[in-house]
């Protein structure tokens, strides 16, 4: 994303994401600028061996999904622009991603799914937006449960058949990406992980 340091634009990553790549993933992060699909390049792909498409505070252009934006909300066009194009790209290539929170929206959608723009107002979807009156490590923390699918991904890695996630999302799927599969689904029945 970008923000404004002094007045002057900068491409800004949050560092929780760089550290668990570094520390726990054991790999070297580049942090990649959002500038646009020229950055889904054979030459990048070639050289990287996995993409991480983290969250934000941003949400999808529902103009991608075939929806009308809601003007009160926070969109990054050239995030959109970037991740779209990049997920294509990684796809086609065999490039591994781990998508989290904004990310696995941007999946979804790069793949033809749509999302519910406003989670909170759909009938019988709790709410998975943070409580902005909280500290950022109660907002954070795990704060709902997600059913692993049996025999998926996640409930062979994790050998449990449920765990506790946080949740600080407006957005949520609502239609399912070609080709992706349910990993895990909260109790409202929002689809948490493909």
């Amino acid at each position: 994303c970008q923000v404004s340091l002094d007045g002057v634009p900068n491409f800004a990553c949050r560092s929780n994401y760089v550290q668990a790549v570094e520390r726990h993933a054991g790999c070297l992060p580049i942090v990649l600028p959002a500038i646009g699909p020229t950055l889904a390049c054979p030459a990048l792909l070639d050289r990287i061996d996995g993409l991480v498409l983290t969250g934000s505070a941003s949400n999808v252009d529902p103009t991608h999904y075939g929806q009308p934006r809601d003007e009160s909300k926070a969109y990054d066009e050239a995030r959109d622009a970037t991740t779209l194009a990049l997920i294509h790209a990684a796809v086609a290539t065999g490039v591994p991603i781990l998508a989290i929170c904004r990310g696995l929206h941007e999946v979804n959608v790069a793949l033809g799914g749509s999302l519910f723009q406003n989670l909170h107002q759909v009938g019988g979807k709790m709410d998975h937006r943070e409580d902005e009156s909280q500290p950022r490590s109660i907002q954070y923390a795990p704060i709902h449960r997600v059913r692993l699918t049996a025999g998926g991904v996640l409930s062979r890695a994790f050998g449990v058949d449920d765990i506790q996630v946080s949740s600080v999302h407006w957005q949520g799927i609502d239609r399912l990406g070609a080709g992706l599969l349910v990993e895990a689904v909260a109790d409202d029945g929002l689809i948490e992980a493909v």
